[in-house]
């Protein structure tokens, strides 16, 4: 049973910029006058950035009584993700559209990016990154004032030379209009045996491109992965791919980049498809259990009596135990041999959702019902979601497990 690749491991915030301040001096770049009420598009610029970042989340920091940021796909009402980066090239230029609110006042503000976090193609952290400043001034600009025209001296009169005729200049051939790069995903997806699969265009056809997924669940901070168990994995010539980790019914982000480290990015729903019931199998006929469980760091197993947060963060933090649950799943008696492509989910009280497993599986219980497991789901789930997010989640958590995309159980732990 094949586990997924982590794209990001956590990356420590880093701060590149203070408060949006109304300026006393002048910024790098000026955005130009603008009333109260109008939509800015500043043009932010990458300035350094020698650890060659190619992902990166951006805060626009700016005062909520000033200013409003405009939400995209990819923006929310705070942030930034990632709006065509093109792998952040130094003196790339990238457009961010805000509104200035009916009653601010007139000024002169200063806007920053604070970068939170950023990697380089081979996931290590990038430091050095700068982003320039923006200048945007509220108000009227000013007008210029005359200058009075200057007394002179009448001048004697000299005669004009009669002008001898120079041959026409040919006009210059009209230029054609650079037509906008057609580069773009799909929100739509089709799925087919629980496998699903992502297109988009690109009219320069700037591949091999690369792919990564993040859930969109609730509130909690997700992990992001690569689309595949290796670097062969993600990497395709053609305009789609399909995913084997993407489960029904949640939202992805899906990122793509091509051979130029440009970015793109959409989210899509995967549909859900109902439950299975095929070959003898109905909606409650295949038995699930779960027991706590923990192993130590030779990977020795234990029982655990219950999943307490603060205790699992206690020796998560000294590395010394990793907790999760025994997940046994029994398939009663078939009416023939069942191969199919499993998945099984794990999501928490904060949304906080991974895949723990996805194969492709052959069942063969005609003669008897019989007992499948897996020894410890969940122990890098709850790693993940420390380490993502600060602190484990207290609550219901749900299990749930697809037959080619079809629910086949759905079944609860708590976490004290």
């Amino acid at each position: 049973m094949t586990r997924k690749a982590r794209l990001f491991p956590l990356l420590a915030s880093l701060l590149l910029a203070a408060l949006l301040l109304p300026a006393a001096g002048v910024s790098e770049i000026e955005a130009g006058y603008f009333q109260p009420g109008e939509i800015v598009q500043a043009d932010f610029t990458v300035i350094s950035n020698p650890g060659k970042a190619v992902a990166a989340t951006l805060r626009l920091v700016y005062d909520h009584n000033v200013f409003e940021l405009i939400p995209s796909n990819v923006a929310t009402s705070d942030t930034v993700v990632l709006m065509d980066m093109s792998g952040l090239r130094e003196g790339m230029v990238f457009p961010v559209s805000f509104r200035i609110h009916p009653s601010a006042a007139n000024g002169v503000y200063r806007i920053r990016m604070d970068l939170q976090q950023a990697g380089d193609i081979n996931e290590k952290p990038v430091v050095d990154l700068m982003i320039d400043t923006v200048c945007v001034r509220i108000g009227s600009a000013p007008t210029p004032t005359p200058s009075p025209t200057p007394t002179r001296k009448p001048a004697t009169p000299t005669p004009t030379p009669t002008p001898t005729k120079k041959p026409a200049t040919p006009s210059p051939k009209p230029t054609a209009t650079p037509v906008p790069r057609d580069y773009a995903l799909s929100s739509k997806v089709t799925v087919k045996n629980g496998k699903t699969t992502v297109t988009w265009t690109d009219s320069e056809n700037l591949g091999p491109y690369q792919l990564a997924y993040e859930c969109v669940n609730g509130s909690a901070k997700q992990s992001s992965y690569w689309a595949g168990a290796n670097e062969k994995e993600y990497t395709v010539s053609a305009k789609k791919f399909t995913f084997n980790q993407l489960v029904p019914g949640y939202k992805y982000i899906i990122k793509l980049y091509d051979s130029k480290l440009n970015y793109t990015s959409t989210v899509i729903t995967v549909p859900y498809g109902g439950t299975y019931k095929s070959n003898g199998i109905t909606s409650n006929s295949v038995k699930v259990t779960i027991t706590p469980k923990y192993r130590n760091e030779k990977g020795t197993m234990f029982s655990a009596k219950e999943l307490d947060a603060d205790n699992m963060v206690s020796y998560l933090e000294k590395g010394t135990r990793f907790y999760g649950v025994r997940y046994e799943f029994t398939i009663p008696k078939l009416t023939s041999t069942l191969n199919c492509f499993v998945q099984i989910v794990i999501s928490g009280p904060n949304g906080f959702t991974e895949l723990e497993m996805f194969s492709q599986e052959t069942f063969d219980t005609r003669s008897d019902s019989r007992k499948y497991w897996l020894t410890l789901a969940g122990d890098r789930y709850f790693q993940n979601m420390y380490e993502k997010n600060g602190s484990i989640a207290s609550g219901t958590y749900t299990i749930e497990m697809y037959w080619d995309g079809l629910l086949v159980n759905s079944s609860t732990f708590n976490v004290k």
